[in-house]
């Protein structure tokens, strides 16, 4: 069962994933895209005999493979220093996404909405491009630490 709570987190995330998964202006197309998707993990959830709605799963994915910190470079005389950053959640929710849509458009499945299902799925058991790319930045921001105090 979804909470209130977790039906505006819903709301929101569903916005800003159809605004950045969005092509030349076609929303409508990016919904029916993002509604196919839901249907395919519907399907593949019934058939893991799995509790979870595709809601609560969109959901604990987007929030859980979002980077925390993220490296920004710095001028300090003519040296480059790498800095990292903590993120605000709606710059974390945007970066997650990307990377959902980047590892989906990888895939080589028929429709858009079933490789974007399978990501989806893929992420929720702990493997696929997101997390990859968290773990490749939390790498960077723990390498250059002790550069936080410029």
């Amino acid at each position: 069962m979804v909470s209130n709570n977790e039906e505006l987190m819903y709301d929101y995330f569903k916005k800003v994933f159809i605004k950045i998964m969005m092509k030349g202006g076609n929303k409508s197309t990016a919904e029916a895209i993002f509604e196919e998707s839901f249907l395919h993990l519907r399907k593949k959830l019934l058939s893991e005999n799995s509790a979870k709605s595709p809601k609560e799963l969109f959901i604990e994915v987007l929030s859980k493979s979002g980077p925390l910190a993220v490296v920004t470079t710095k001028r300090r005389g003519r040296r480059s220093i790498q800095i990292p950053m903590a993120l605000n959640n709606k710059r974390r929710v945007a970066i997650t996404a990307k990377w959902i849509l980047e590892g989906a458009r990888a895939r080589n499945d028929k429709t858009m909405g079933l490789r974007l299902a399978k990501e989806l799925f893929f992420l929720d058991m702990g493997q696929g491009k997101a997390l990859k790319n968290q773990t490749l930045m939390h790498k960077q921001a723990f390498a250059n630490r002790f550069n936080t105090n410029f």
